[in-house]
């Protein structure tokens, strides 16, 4: 009887002790998986640090100072016909200011002719600076490659120009042959000294900025906005054009 209850004993002790292994076994397998989204996860971040890190390095070059340093806030230090630094969607001193972006020459990329523009010509224009290295330019400009052939003649009066600036051919996606392949449908300025991006007073890429038929800057935002944005901002610019 002693015998037959070690050998029932031993073979719950087993049992457990195989439960408890199999346990073990699935914990181990959880916190692998966990561990590799973790990794997962860390790299990411990893990622948009470094992204985030190029930008700031890139747009310290256009502004003509160092990462870190201050950032102009006296009007009379903005040269005639340049916008301030971007810093604050919500009081953007170049809307708030009335400030009118001054006239720009540049070279077309497709035509390869000298263009130059004169914002208060009397036509509004929705400008986008971009950057070929950025991610979330290159994520943007296919879906406005598409969207705009198939909608500008709903905006007769609103013209749409891109600037691509802060070229840098040791990164990946090469800017000429980007280019050469994307054939966008909307003109690009060629921005070779960052000289039109600081009259932006860019400060992320892409960077959006709409002036209406004076010159005067009405509205910018930093940053991918979407389809929806984009065609949101177009209908207001068109409306403010024809009073409707």
């Amino acid at each position: 009887m002693i015998t037959i209850l070690a050998i029932g004993v031993v073979i719950v002790l087993q049992a457990l002790i195989l439960q408890r292994l199999q346990s073990s076994d699935d914990d181990l397998t959880a916190t692998r998986a966990a561990l590799t989204n973790l990794q997962i996860d860390v790299q990411g971040i990893d990622d948009r640090i470094d992204t985030l890190d190029e930008q700031v390095g890139a747009l310290a070059a256009v502004a003509g100072r160092s990462p870190g340093s201050a950032t102009p806030s006296d009007p009379t230090s903005i040269p005639a016909g340049s916008l301030p630094p971007f810093t604050d969607p919500q009081n953007d001193p170049a809307v708030l200011g009335e400030y009118v972006l001054g006239e720009l020459t540049a070279t077309e990329y497709y035509s390869s002719e000298s263009t130059t523009i004169s914002p208060s010509d009397g036509t509004a224009r929705v400008w986008l600076v971009w950057a070929h290295w950025c991610p979330y330019c290159q994520q943007e400009l296919p879906d406005l490659a598409q969207w705009w052939p198939q909608n500008a003649a709903s905006f007769p009066n609103t013209d749409f120009v891109t600037v691509s600036t802060s070229a840098d051919e040791t990164r990946g996606n090469p800017l000429l042959p980007y280019l050469n392949e994307s054939r966008f449908p909307f003109p690009v300025l060629m921005d070779d000294d960052l000289q039109i991006a600081a009259q932006f007073g860019t400060s992320a890429f892409p960077f959006w900025v709409v002036t209406d038929g004076d010159g005067k800057v009405v509205f910018r935002v930093a940053g991918a906005v979407g389809l929806d944005t984009v065609q949101a901002i177009f209908t207001q610019v068109e409306a403010l054009v024809t009073g409707t």
